[in-house]
């Protein structure tokens, strides 16, 4: 019953965040830094949403392997 309370507010929480990087109007950004955090926010939320179900996007951001170091 856990998981799916979680999934539900995975998959809620998820279009809520795609809502706001869709449509960045619906929240004015009035505080030049302030007020771009909003899609900030929602970016991650949809990254975490996303790998709560197994979608790992986050490789293309930072890769988990490092190319191997030359010694001479």
């Amino acid at each position: 019953m856990k998981k799916v309370i979680k999934d539900i507010i995975a998959v809620i929480l998820g279009i809520i965040a795609s809502i706001v990087i869709i449509a960045p109007s619906a929240l004015p950004d009035v505080i030049p830094l302030v007020g771009a955090m909003d899609e900030v926010a929602a970016g991650y939320t949809l990254l975490a949403c996303l790998k709560h179900f197994g979608i790992d996007l986050t490789g293309f951001i930072s890769p988990t392997k490092k190319p191997p170091i030359d010694k001479q």
